[in-house]
């Protein structure tokens, strides 16, 4: 085989984090007796994906990015601005009770587990990803989690990609491969660390150009198909 280590992005190529974040929202949104509607949660969502790439991008801390999205969201609707910090608390404990998969995601990892040793590389806040882990059934496969707050730098960082390298004995770069959503963490991180790559792409984004994408795939059949 050519590829030994197969290194999974978790959110939004294996979990289902929309849903995930739906649920932890609303319920925080019901809690503080705020308008939860598909409407708001879908603003939340663009707010917070915005912070995320600036903190890929090393504009903002973690710790900053918690609160700061909140703080937006709290202003863009004109709620208290005093609720940004009790909200955000609350979300991300409710969020660490969030863990669903997409389907077939765990069927596809446990085949995959049988031929290749299998990793997860996340940008996700430790607390959180502990707690979704820890309930999830698809863990049982992996045989170590990276998160990016561990390590101290985010995908797609070489700091991160260096510290993966590292932290798995017998790495090399050449039997890797990097498999997840993100083109600006994932597939950014593994062609600048010289890591072969896989982009889930099931909602059929237009490809950059000029990109050195390994392989691209709508579906974990495709996946299966490549790694077989």
């Amino acid at each position: 085989m050519k590829y030994e280590f197969l290194l999974f992005d978790a959110d939004h190529t294996l979990f289902d984090f929309n849903k995930s974040e739906y649920f932890a929202l609303k319920s925080a949104l019901d809690f503080y007796s705020l308008p939860s509607s598909d409407e708001v949660i879908e603003k939340y969502s663009e707010i917070n994906v915005k912070y995320w790439k600036m903190l890929e991008r090393g504009e903002i801390d973690k710790t900053s990015l918690r609160l700061a999205r909140f703080e937006e969201f709290c202003d863009f609707y004109g709620f208290d601005r005093a609720l940004a910090g009790p909200l955000a608390d609350l979300y991300m404990e409710n969020l660490a009770r969030e863990a669903h998969l997409f389907d077939g995601a765990l069927e596809m990892v446990a085949e995959l587990s049988k031929k290749y040793r299998l990793f997860i590389i996340t940008n996700g806040v430790k607390s959180t990803q502990d707690g979704r882990f820890g309930i999830s059934p698809i863990t049982k496969y992996f045989e170590k989690i990276f998160i990016s707050e561990v390590i101290g730098a985010e995908k797609p960082s070489k700091v991160f990609f260096d510290a993966v390298e590292s932290g798995i004995d017998g790495y090399t770069r050449e039997k890797a491969i990097v498999i997840g959503d993100s083109l600006s963490s994932d597939i950014k991180g593994a062609i600048n660390a010289g890591i072969d790559c896989i982009w889930f792409n099931p909602i059929k984004k237009e490809a950059p150009e000029g990109w050195n994408i390994t392989y691209t795939v709508e579906s974990f059949e495709e996946i299966l198909d490549i790694l077989k």
